[in-house]
């Protein structure tokens, strides 16, 4: 239990459950490879930041609301692709276009970085053909969520 507070030191769960420094590189290359066989699929954008961003779009010309959803990860791990059935259904269902981006990882890029791409993104989705500027919401799952 080494690494955790002690208070932690009860909680047997923990320990399994944590991404430690050995396990973060095997994570981070599971969800790149699930990202790259469902990307493939998925409609593509380039943020200012040069990060990528995928794009579901409703039926029909628009102008649609808009949803920006970051993903989970911790903000060191992560990829749209565990969103990627939430974003299909809210397109379908709801008639936004959902855009849901990559960022950047700590602690190779530290705070702002992975905000600053966010960010980048929110002004990619303002501008999109489709989207009308001033219905755009923002969220996230987890870390995304903060």
């Amino acid at each position: 239990m080494s690494g955790f507070h002690p208070d932690f030191g009860n909680v047997d769960r923990l320990t399994k459950q944590a991404v430690r420094p050995g396990t973060l590189r095997v994570y981070r290359l599971l969800l790149a490879l699930g990202g790259w066989l469902v990307g493939r699929r998925v409609e593509q954008a380039v943020s200012s930041r040069g990060r990528r961003i995928w794009v579901y779009r409703p039926e029909g010309d628009g102008p649609h609301p808009a949803l920006l959803w970051l993903h989970g990860g911790g903000l060191i791990f992560g990829n749209p692709v565990t969103e990627h059935d939430f974003a299909r259904q809210v397109a379908a269902e709801i008639g936004a276009v959902v855009a849901l981006p990559t960022y950047a990882f700590a602690p190779e890029r530290p705070y702002p970085a992975g905000i600053e791409d966010a960010y980048a993104a929110l002004e990619w989705l303002a501008a999109a053909p489709g989207v009308d500027p001033a219905r755009i919401a923002v969220g996230g799952d987890s870390a995304g969520g903060g």
